[in-house]
């Protein structure tokens, strides 16, 4: 994606930007802006996206990353962990470039998903039931697998497979914000993360997760919204103490989860006991497609991790 177009008028200048309805539909929301560009006064240029908190998502949420040239034109990168793109900015723009100098103009911006170097590739034999969570996952397996090896996961998920009889794709997992984090972090985890494509008609999805940190029993921590083909969702409500607890020290019972595995992770200060839990989703509307699935937190004490997503026809 380029735009060429600059601004030289003082005062605060904008550029904005429209994507692409086809690239945005596998975008995701944890996604890094690129730009070069040349300024006319001192400041940096900064980035306002259409994100879970509002259209105008400041630069105050977004990790940066300056890399100077030694170009004419210099270049500068911005991470958002929880964009939308749902077209809310005026002119129903999707995110905008600004200063609040003296102009800046604009050589390229481009934007892509971020995905992080510690997650590894997905095999190319697994089935497409086992749902690809590459391009969403924002965490290392790190912290529940034994020794904190992330290698380890293979035996781990024989072991899951062998306990619940499903079987999963786990690579990393998909953390959301906790309650105590909204504010005075750069490198914050997302509120919510949209669109993750399912695209078929199923009976069950198997969801692999836990969570961190305690909370009370009952208290809802995050949500699964299942979208369906014509347009009405399901939710999935997932509560502290019913189907999700912390992954370390809480070892109570869940009536309505199972413990998916159970072992030595990374010793933490709430000790080395991991468990990992699976509960299921059953679609009151088998033959509806689900289209895709979204992962919401609800700003607790406790946040939920997603670790595995699994289609059953």
């Amino acid at each position: 994606m380029e735009n060429p177009r600059g601004f030289s008028k003082e005062g605060w200048n904008y550029a904005y930007f429209f994507i692409d309805p086809g690239f945005k539909r596998n975008l995701g929301s944890d996604v890094v802006f690129r730009a070069e560009y040349q300024i006319l006064g001192r400041n940096p240029i900064g980035v306002q996206y259409d994100g879970a908190r509002g259209p105008y998502s400041s630069t105050v949420d977004i990790q940066r990353d300056y890399k100077e040239t030694t170009s004419y034109w210099r270049v500068i990168e911005f991470r958002a962990r929880d964009a939308r793109f749902q077209n809310s900015q005026n002119g129903q723009a999707d995110f905008r470039i600004y200063d609040n100098e003296k102009g800046f103009f604009l050589k390229r911006v481009t934007l892509k998903r971020y995905i992080g170097r510690r997650i590894p590739p997905r095999d190319s034999f697994i089935s497409s039931n086992l749902v690809d969570l590459t391009r969403f996952y924002n965490a290392s397996l790190r912290l529940y697998m034994p020794g904190g090896d992330p290698d380890a996961v293979t035996n781990v998920l024989g072991e899951i497979r062998s306990t619940t009889g499903v079987g999963f794709d786990a690579r990393g997992y998909i953390g959301l914000l906790r309650r105590g984090e909204e504010s005075g972090r750069t490198n914050r985890s997302p509120e919510l993360v949209t669109g993750i494509p399912i695209g078929r008609r199923l009976s069950r999805l198997h969801f692999l997760h836990s969570a961190s940190y305690g909370e009370n029993e009952d208290r809802q921590i995050g949500s699964y919204i299942m979208h369906l083909a014509d347009g009405s969702s399901e939710e999935l409500a997932i509560v502290y103490g019913r189907n999700v607890r912390s992954e370390r020290g809480d070892y109570r019972i869940l009536p309505e989860a199972e413990v998916a595995w159970e072992g030595e992770g990374i010793r933490t200060g709430a000790g080395r006991r991991v468990r990992i839990f699976k509960v299921t989703w059953i679609n009151p509307l088998p033959t509806a497609e689900v289209t895709s699935v979204d992962f919401v937190s609800a700003l607790s004490r406790s946040a939920p991790h997603l670790l595995a997503i699994t289609v059953e026809p």
